[in-house]
Formats: structure tokens, C-alpha cells, sequence
């Protein structure tokens, strides 16, 4: 883990992905929640995640790694490793976008206090507009997997 920040109730991370290999997808968890790092070219991965509670290095657990095959010029994956990770990738996009709905309404419920903090309001702020985007990519993400999913150059096993 590179760093964490934040304070109660919303708390931040960012940390490092590393493969062995350019070509791969890693599985990991934060704290119970499944993450998908996906590499291309590359050995590291910069992440970030956000939760209710601090992070710590015990709060990463390593699951496995997929290395991609080369069709052609492109890389691929089994049709069971694409929905695998489909799955995966569909449970991060949720459990973001939970927790960025609970920072909204923390902030607007804060904002809406007989005695608003504002430092809090302005905290809460950052952290929705930093994690706003991170939800359009675990979407983005979802999707290219959805279309090399009906792409047979792209799925190694048809």
C-alpha cells in the first residue's frame, strides 16, 4: 500500500499492482470485496480504493492471476475466464458505486446539519469528485469485457 488517508466515515487507499507477467489479470481482495487488476503491456499497476474503514497492507489478500495467450496480435482468454471476470468486475462496479453513494449522503446530510462541518462537507467533496470517474472505468471495463465476450478473436477457446 502507497498511502491512506481520510477519516470517519469514508476512508481512502492508494497502492501498487505487480505481475510477473505483461500480459495478465490478477484477482485480488480488499477485505471481502473482489478487485481485478488488469495488465497490458505492463509489470505495475497505480490502484486506488475507498471503504468505511482505514486500510492497511492486511487489508489486501492475493487471489491468482491469469497471463493472456497472443492470437494474432491480440491478447485472449478462455470464454469461462472473460465471465469470470465479467462477475468480478460487475461485484467492484456495485460495491464502488455503494460507496460512493454513501459519501454523497454522508456529505448531504452533514451539509443539511443543525451545526455542518465544513471541512468534512469539503473532505466528502474531494473524495466524490475524485471517485466519480473510477466508476465510468469499472464501467468502461465491464463493457470491453462484454464485447470480447461476442468477439471471436478475442476469446481464445472458440
Amino acid at each position: 500500500m502507497d498511502r491512506s488517508y481520510g477519516s470517519k466515515p469514508s476512508y481512502g487507499a492508494e497502492y501498487t499492482v505487480n505481475s510477473s507477467v505483461e500480459c495478465s489479470r490478477v484477482y485480488y481482495y480488499i477485505e471481502n470485496t473482489a478487485n481485478i487488476a488488469v495488465f497490458e503491456n505492463e509489470t505495475w499497476i497505480s490502484e486506488s480504493t475507498f471503504g468505511t474503514k482505514p486500510a492497511s497492507q492486511s487489508t489486501f489478500t492475493y487471489h491468482s492471476c491469469d497471463a493472456f495467450e497472443i492470437k494474432g496480435e491480440q491478447a485472449c482468454q478462455s470464454r469461462a475466464s472473460l465471465q469470470e471476470a465479467a462477475s468480478k468486475e460487475q461485484e467492484l462496479m456495485t460495491t464502488n458505486s455503494e460507496h460512493l453513494g454513501m459519501a454523497i449522503k454522508n456529505r448531504d446530510d452533514e451539509a443539511n446539519s443543525a451545526n455542518p462541518h465544513r471541512d468534512y462537507i469539503a473532505q466528502m467533496g474531494a473524495f466524490i469528485q475524485k471517485w466519480s470517474p473510477e466508476i465510468e472505468k469499472d464501467r468502461q471495463v465491464l463493457d470491453n469485457i462484454n464485447k470480447c465476450l461476442g468477439d471471436r478473436n478475442c476469446v481464445c477457446d472458440e
